[in-house]
């Protein structure tokens, strides 16, 4: 009998597939051979076909006393059977695999969790929210106090749930307001203009637009998906796990003994993958013609380019792969470990490194990875990247380290290290960071605080930066400083369309008059008097394109939590 979720051969009497755990329905969908539904070894297609039952049911025959026990007895055995199969090494790999993913997606931890971001960032992307954000920077020795440049950057956003967009950008340098952008989108139409240096609003009536690119990318996105998720479920298939010897690693503060498994996929199924992947590419006329035009070729030449490079890439594969894996507690994977080696016609590359995922809660919490590369006897490079989150108490802490290293021939000998470390006190919403980046000759370092106000879980967030300052090339002072705050919180009124009244102009049939118009309206406002002065209360904007910039989403209550 054959899993019909990925293929796997497997006792007739399964109720778990050996390979992905999938629970079997024999009374369903029958399990169909590999020649109906598995990896064609002549073509590598994975190509799942289900198999029709027909017929009608049959009455039962005997009592139903005997078809109770009989169904008693067939459970036992099967609940049996299933212990016994969902321990096989492959079904261990694929549910380490799932619970890992699933892991790093779900479960919230350290900061993430005490800010409630999952709730808030909900809020942003399906509900009702509205969005503050300030930033500026000022440039020269700081600790003189002296800014030689200061620049700022200001705007705010407005969604609801029914697809309406509304905000503004806006910049400054020293205390002049150079220009702001106003935008509004909903679902007929989208509309942006500078009010400060233009008199009308431009704008994209989404019936008119043909929506033939987005099509391509949507259709693109989809045969992606399709191709990777067929090729993953036949490299689960083919793919051979056995036992190792286990070991032991530091999960949750605690040493835990990890069962080791050595998974080894074979040559022929990775270049099945990348072939598969580069027939999507090349069969798709939207990435061959803007490769093209980008390299100033023809379709032709380009689809020819790009298979020549494919040929010598899948030229290369010449070992099969092999990681040794350790699933530690609740089926998670720990660990993973393997090299790899490419043998060109003219080099030869070898890759090699581990990772380990060893959080208490999120397995992003504890990561190590060390890889390291080399091509030939030419050139050698080694990354290593380390990050620890530990959260207790009313201090939550996290430290990030990088570290990267080449050396080539005698050419050269290259190494960096960054380090990061930050902290954040619960109980008074005070936080700092501190970076630094070491190179050859040079030595950077970075730090900043701030503090997190205003903030009821899942339903408004603020986040102040006091000061940030940034030094380097040895200097003895700081020479940037930085102040910035971001917010979020739900939206209040409703979103309402604001250019009824305003004078719009049609992208999608801008003429060359129309163009020569703009530009030199826009250069005649830039050039006498178009931006808005601080205290002199004047701007060129006509009063029919204030709509946009309508003061009725500044709402009191926002400003006054900023």
């Amino acid at each position: 009998m054959y899993c019909t979720n990925c293929g796997a051969e497997m006792p007739d009497d399964a109720l778990f597939c050996t390979a992905c755990g999938e629970k079997i329905d024999h009374e369903g969908e029958a399990a169909v051979g590999p020649e109906e539904s598995g990896y064609n070894g002549k073509t590598k297609k994975w190509a799942r076909k289900r198999k029709e039952t027909s017929g009608a049911p049959k009455s039962p025959k005997k009592g139903i006393k005997i078809a109770l026990i009989a169904a008693a007895g067939i459970a036992v055995c099967g609940l049996a059977a299933g212990a016994v199969l969902l321990n096989q090494p492959k079904a261990v790999i694929a549910r380490g695999v799932k619970n890992t993913w699933k892991a790093m997606c779900t479960e919230e931890s350290g900061v993430a969790e005490y800010l409630g971001l999952r709730q808030i960032s909900r809020m942003v992307d399906t509900g009702k929210s509205r969005r503050k954000a300030e930033l500026a920077v000022s440039v020269g020795p700081q600790d003189m106090g002296i800014g030689l440049a200061d620049v700022g950057l200001s705007g705010w956003l407005e969604k609801d749930d029914k697809g309406k967009m509304l905000g503004r950008v806006s910049g400054t340098m020293g205390e002049l307001e150079i220009a702001g952008l106003d935008f509004y989108h909903d679902n007929e139409k989208t509309v942006a203009g500078s009010p400060e240096l233009y008199s009308k609003y431009f704008y994209v009536d989404h019936q008119e637009w043909d929506g033939e690119l987005e099509d391509e990318r949507l259709d693109l996105i989809a045969e992606y998906w399709d191709v990777s998720r067929e090729n993953w479920i036949a490299l689960m298939k083919n793919m051979s796990v056995e036992k190792i010897d286990k070991r032991t690693f530091t999960v949750g503060g605690k040493d835990k003994a990890c069962q080791g498994y050595e998974l080894t996929i074979d040559r022929d199924d990775i270049r099945q993958v990348l072939e598969d992947m580069d027939d999507v590419m090349l069969n798709n006329s939207m990435l061959v013609n803007a490769a093209a035009e980008a390299s100033w070729t023809s379709p032709e030449d380009m689809k020819r380019q790009l298979k020549e490079i494919s040929k010598r890439l899948l030229g290369a594969l010449k070992n099969d792969l092999v990681l040794q894996v350790y699933v530690g507690p609740k089926g998670r994977i720990v660990c993973v470990e393997g090299d790899y080696t490419l043998n060109g016609d003219v080099i030869t590359m070898s890759l090699g490194g581990s990772l380990e995922l060893t959080g208490k809660k999120n397995p992003l919490d504890t990561v190590y990875l060390e890889a390291e590369g080399k091509v030939a006897s030419m050139a050698a490079a080694k990354l290593t990247f380390s990050r620890e989150l530990n959260d207790s108490g009313n201090m939550i802490k996290d430290k990030v380290n990088l570290g990267l290293s080449a050396t080539g021939a005698g050419m050269f000998n290259v190494s960096a290290k960054a380090e990061a470390n930050a902290s954040l006190n619960k109980e008074k919403g005070r936080w700092n960071a501190e970076a630094s980046l070491t190179l050859p000759g040079v030595q950077g370092s970075a730090s900043a605080n701030g503090t997190v106000g205003d903030l009821a879980k899942g339903k408004q967030f603020v986040v102040t930066l006091d000061d940030a300052s940034v030094g380097a090339y040895g200097l003895s002072m700081p020479f940037v400083g930085i102040t910035a705050s971001y917010g979020v919180e739900p939206l209040k009124e409703e979103i309402v369309d604001p250019t009824e009244d305003v004078k719009l102009v049609n992208v999608l049939k801008l003429t060359r008059d129309d163009l020569n118009e703009i530009g030199s309206e826009i250069g005649d406002n830039a050039g006498s008097g178009g931006f808005v002065l601080p205290g002199v209360g004047y701007s060129s904007t006509p009063a029919t394109t204030a709509a946009p910039t309508t003061a009725a989403p500044e709402t009191t209550a926002y400003d006054s939590g900023y």
